[in-house]
């Protein structure tokens, strides 16, 4: 089968600029960015910990400065940590927390402070909400997610011990960097921010050894006495998540069978395009089994994504290891 690259269009680009009306294909640039309001337990350690993740979010313009809300913190324990988020307002402005995309709370079990009723009342409130808020907690203390990091365990383990435990980790292996730390500086804004760079090439580590956690409960797991457990993971998930579904400057909208000429020069100023025979060479897609079968793994590869009729690019990044993978010829301006 010979591959030839597809004509240019009347304004120089490849592809089809023209959809079958006649009229010029009008592309939507503007950047879209998904708003995230959390609430948190603790007024340093968990607050700095989600703003470093944010920070990295902000540095690559997939999160605007407005766009990710710490609530006022007023409460330590679980439900108040939740009326926390339900009574904030931003400032300067009248939004709540029903203006933003996501919501959630970030709890602790601390089984020796927080009563067995407020944990879970928090958990239930916060889920029967209109709309739903998301809760990350961690069972017995946010330290297990810290762990986790470093190692898979599951020995219940309370507030004190799982300090311990982490200081004793974290000065074992990086003696020089942690020789300072103890318990009663581990959660100040300095030190959260150490940890986090530390223990940052390991967070997919901690991803995967608390969905294992979870995992071992099963369909009956109860947060409130499942110690150790978290679902810290799917709040920092979404959060990384960001990344790959921001809509930024570089990407652009791909409809059915035609790739437009914004498309092609948009990956032209990368060093690559996706060859348009992709979508408009009839031998590919003459059936439409065949179309589909395309569109799936360009999905699976997490290249596109599918809304209605329309597929949307969501990555540049794995779209360029794609091509190398499978050898497939890129074009050049």
């Amino acid at each position: 089968m010979s591959r030839r690259k597809p004509p240019k269009s009347e304004n120089g680009g490849r592809g089809k600029p023209i959809n079958d009306s006649g009229n010029k294909r009008i592309i939507d640039n503007r950047e879209t960015f998904k708003s995230i309001i959390i609430a948190c337990e603790d007024s340093v350690s968990a607050p700095t910990y989600f703003k470093m993740i944010v920070g990295k979010l902000k540095k690559g313009r997939y999160i605007k400065n407005n766009s990710f809300v710490i609530a006022k913190h007023n409460n330590t324990h679980p439900t108040g940590v939740l009326q926390d988020l339900l009574n904030h307002k931003v400032q300067n402005t009248n939004k709540t927390y029903k203006d933003f995309d996501y919501c959630w709370i970030v709890i602790d079990r601390d089984d020796g402070h927080h009563q067995p009723n407020d944990f879970n009342n928090a958990i239930t409130q916060a889920k029967a909400n209109k709309p739903e808020i998301n809760v990350a907690y961690a069972n017995d203390a946010f330290e297990l997610w810290y762990l986790l990091h470093l190692e898979s365990f599951c020995t219940p383990m309370g507030r004190k011990e799982l300090v311990n435990m982490l200081l004793n980790k974290l000065q074992k292996k990086y003696p020089t960097k942690f020789d300072h730390l103890d318990k009663d500086n581990i959660k100040d804004e300095k030190n959260t921010k150490l940890i986090f760079n530390t223990l940052f090439s390991k967070q997919k580590n901690a991803i995967k050894h608390a969905k294992n956690l979870l995992k071992d409960y099963g369909e009956n797991h109860n947060p409130e006495k499942d110690n150790p457990s978290t679902t810290v993971h799917q709040l920092v998930e979404l959060l990384n998540n960001l990344e790959a579904t921001t809509i930024d400057k570089r990407i652009q909208k791909i409809v059915c069978t035609d790739i437009y000429s914004d498309i092609h020069n948009s990956l032209i100023k990368e060093g690559e395009m996706l060859p348009s025979y992709f979508f408009e060479n009839k031998e590919f897609t003459k059936n439409k089994k065949a179309f589909e079968e395309i569109m799936a793994i360009l999905i699976k590869e997490g290249i596109l994504k599918k809304e209605d009729e329309d597929y949307c690019l969501i990555s540049i990044e794995n779209l360029k290891n794609y091509l190398k993978q499978i050898k497939i010829p890129i074009y050049y301006n």
